[in-house]
C-alpha cells in the first residue's frame, strides 16, 4: 500500500500538483485548490475506493 501511495505522489508531482493538493482536505480546508490539485485529489480517492472494492470480493 505504501508503494501505491508513493506512485500516486510521484504522479501528482509530475503533473504539477503541490503538497497542499496531496494533503487531506480536512487539514487544508481553508486553502483553495487549483485544477491540478483537484484532479489529483479525485484520482487518489478513486484509486483508494477501487482498492477497497477489490478486497471485498
Amino acid at each position: 500500500m505504501e508503494n501505491l501511495k508513493d506512485k500516486i505522489r510521484e504522479f501528482g508531482l509530475s503533473k504539477g500538483a503541490d503538497l497542499v493538493g496531496m494533503a487531506s482536505v480536512a487539514r487544508f480546508s481553508g486553502v483553495r485548490m487549483g485544477i491540478d490539485q483537484r484532479i489529483f485529489y479525485l484520482m487518489q480517492k478513486l484509486l483508494l475506493f477501487a482498492l477497497k472494492g477489490s478486497r471485498a470480493v
